[in-house]
């Protein structure tokens, strides 16, 4: 997982700059899950995608509907939408991510057809991980809150939040934990490890 506040999109365009605060996310407050992706149509017709490691990519609309997005600049993967609504991710060596109605990733299948799947419920919340051999990471929810990660050995990580909706502690199945603190603005200003190590974060205007 990672941590950030917001992802900054601006509209080469128009100027528009949009902030995608990750408030909501199902880890707390600027929490992801890498390698998972998720697609945001715009009013322009360019989509953002967001990807767990923090980076955000904008593809522009293709001139012609049906055709390929235009890729940013150094990306060379080539992103479809497909006749029922949903997204399509090609990559160089042959990895298909493969999007969902909600427009969240749903499967990676690399060059040798071998797939990962990720498993909503009705809510739309990841439930499980499925990798290539049938071994399952499964998610429990209190409320819209991951509080639990159960590996496929079934050895089980705990998450805590505070009021706010913070992560405040992950404890691994070893029982070694890692604390977390906040600002009023949901940034992590502090952690501590498992052998009582604290680290500080600062932050400029723009978070």
């Amino acid at each position: 997982m990672w941590q950030s506040t917001q992802y900054p999109y601006s509209n080469r365009e128009t100027g528009t700059i949009i902030h995608i605060n990750r408030i909501g996310s199902i880890f707390g407050s600027g929490w992801a899950l890498k390698d998972w992706q998720e697609i945001i149509e715009n009013p322009d017709g360019s989509v953002l995608l967001l990807d767990g490691d923090g980076t955000q990519l904008i593809f522009e609309p293709p001139a012609t509907a049906g055709n390929p997005y235009i890729s940013p600049s150094g990306d060379f993967s080539i992103l479809l939408k497909l006749s029922d609504g949903t997204y399509q991710r090609t990559f160089k060596d042959r990895a298909i991510y493969s999007f969902n109605a909600n427009k969240k990733l749903s499967i990676i299948q690399d060059r040798n057809g071998n797939q990962t799947r990720y498993i909503y419920n009705t809510s739309g919340q990841l439930t499980q991980i499925i990798d290539p051999v049938n071994l399952v990471t499964s998610f429990t929810y209190t409320g819209s809150r991951v509080t639990s990660i159960t590996n496929p050995n079934n050895r089980v990580t705990t998450l805590t939040y505070n009021p706010a909706g913070d992560l405040i502690r992950i404890a691994h199945p070893d029982t070694a934990q890692i604390n977390f603190e906040y600002d009023s603005n949901h940034c992590m200003t502090a952690s501590t490890d498992a052998r009582g190590n604290r680290g500080t974060a600062t932050y400029n205007f723009a978070g």
